[in-house]
């Protein structure tokens, strides 16, 4: 097995149908598909049964509700391909997603594709898409902080393919204790246990921005902020010192000031006026 795909979902059955059938047209065919259902009550299984009829590379899971990380983690241990990437059940990918994977493909190693948010349905993006020339490239550390890697956030894992075996033989798993910033830690923690990163320029990647009631769009306490900004902070400070990268340690430091003042600072003025 090439590559293990772990979809989160809870109560997605709006999104879940578009998300799935784009992972099903995919060029790339050696993979199986990891539906990890985190306790929804809406009808996200019956699209999930309905597709592990369809295609035996689909497989349905069911767990109690625990959060996007306790679903990535499960499917983790449950992941049986060489690669191990992540999709949530709100985007969808285009047929060229991780195409370039192989069975020689460097298992010490990070591969990045872009992505592109879009809260309007249109094909615009499938025009972008298509003008691209592929071209994969060897990226440095340095540069993948200091450039963002060329409108591929950091911060998402769902544009990045992991290494099953760096992931398992090191316990690499994502912070049930993390609401933000989770994805930004496990690769943080994940770069310290590899030597290379290979970024492609093809678009394969779309994030819908246009669903509400998200995790990330809810409404969180202060402190709940501050702790996760913390955390984050300190997967990057450790990256930073493992591979002596100054690069990180400014990256660290400027996520740090600039997220302390977005996410707790101006949050606490802005409710704090609120109340008068």
């Amino acid at each position: 097995m090439l590559l293990s795909i772990i979809i989160p979902i809870y109560n997605r059955e709006q999104t879940l149908e578009r998300c799935l059938a784009s992972v099903q047209k995919m060029h790339l065919k050696d993979f199986e598909v990891l539906m990890i259902d985190d306790g929804s009550s809406d009808n996200s299984a019956t699209i999930c049964k309905k597709y592990t009829l369809l295609d035996n590379r689909f497989h349905y899971y069911y767990k109690k509700n625990g959060g996007v990380s306790s679903a990535r983690n499960y499917g983790i241990n449950h992941a049986q391909g060489k690669w191990i990437s992540f999709i949530d059940s709100d985007d969808w990918v285009l047929p060229n997603h991780f195409s370039f994977l192989n069975d020689n493909s460097s298992s010490k190693a990070l591969y990045i594709t872009r992505v592109l948010g879009i809260s309007k349905l249109n094909n615009d993006y499938l025009l972008n898409a298509a003008a691209v020339k592929p071209i994969i490239k060897k990226i440095s550390l340095n540069n993948f902080f200091k450039e963002k890697i060329f409108n591929s956030p950091i911060y998402l894992v769902t544009n990045k393919c992991f290494s099953n075996i760096i992931i398992k033989s090191n316990n690499l798993q994502f912070k049930d204790d993390v609401s933000l910033g989770e994805d930004q830690i496990f690769v943080a923690q994940y770069l310290s246990h590899i030597t290379n990163i290979y970024y492609s320029n093809e678009l394969t990647y779309i994030q819908w921005y246009g669903t509400l009631g998200s995790l990330t769009n809810s409404r969180r306490k202060i402190g709940d902020n501050y702790h996760c900004i913390c955390k984050v902070f300190k997967s990057l400070i450790s990256l930073s010192f493992f591979s002596r990268n100054f690069t990180v340690f400014i990256y660290a430091l400027n996520y740090f000031t600039t997220r302390f003042w977005q996410r707790v600072i101006k949050l606490f003025i802005k409710r704090l006026i609120g109340r008068q």
